[in-house]
Formats: C-alpha cells, sequence, structure tokens
C-alpha cells in the first residue's frame, strides 16, 4: 500500500518525469508531441476547408437562383408583344403587312 501511495504521489508531483530511465526518452517524446500538434493542425484545418466547401455551395445556389430569375424575366421583357408595347411610346408600330423577303 505503501508503494501505491508512492505512485500517487509521484504522478501528482511530476516527479516520474525526471527519473533517470525517462530522460533517454525525451528526444522521443517530443516527436510525438510534435506529431499529435500537426494532427490536430491538420484536422483543423479540414474542419475549416469542410466549412468553407458549405458556404461557396451555398453561394452558389443562391447565384444559380438569381440567374434563373433573371433570365426569366429577360425572356418575359423580350417577347414580342412585350416589345411592341414598349417601342409604341417612341411611336414605332408593328407593319401591318408581312415582310417580304427578297431571294437572289
Amino acid at each position: 500500500m505503501s508503494q501505491n501511495k508512492q505512485n500517487i504521489r509521484s504522478l501528482l508531483l511530476g516527479s516520474f518525469l525526471a527519473g533517470p530511465r525517462l530522460i533517454k526518452h525525451y528526444p522521443f517524446l517530443i516527436f510525438v508531441g510534435f506529431l499529435a500538434m500537426l494532427s490536430i493542425f491538420s484536422s483543423h484545418r479540414a474542419d475549416q476547408k469542410v466549412h468553407e466547401i458549405a458556404r461557396l455551395r451555398k453561394e452558389v445556389k443562391e447565384s444559380k437562383a438569381a440567374f434563373i430569375s433573371t433570365r426569366s424575366t429577360l425572356m418575359q421583357a423580350s417577347r414580342a408583344t412585350q416589345v411592341a408595347e414598349r417601342v409604341e411610346a417612341l411611336g414605332l408600330k408593328m407593319p401591318e403587312n408581312p415582310i417580304i423577303e427578297l431571294k437572289p
């Protein structure tokens, strides 16, 4: 039981980190720590990319909706009857006789 208390005390005080057997493993522990930090950084960057992709997809959907709406409005405005109504204000009228094509 005293060995158990001694192990707990060693753990709480951190004296197990300065033991003679562990000092020779510090380079490896630093390397493992570096790999852990690299893994965390990589995961964070991947999450950022996922959020950016979701934002861009939403933006593309909104742009497509705006494009379709604008195209519909343009198609409506370019119909012959709509154009004829707008140019009447300028004094232009549709011809009463059909147009005759001359072929060479």
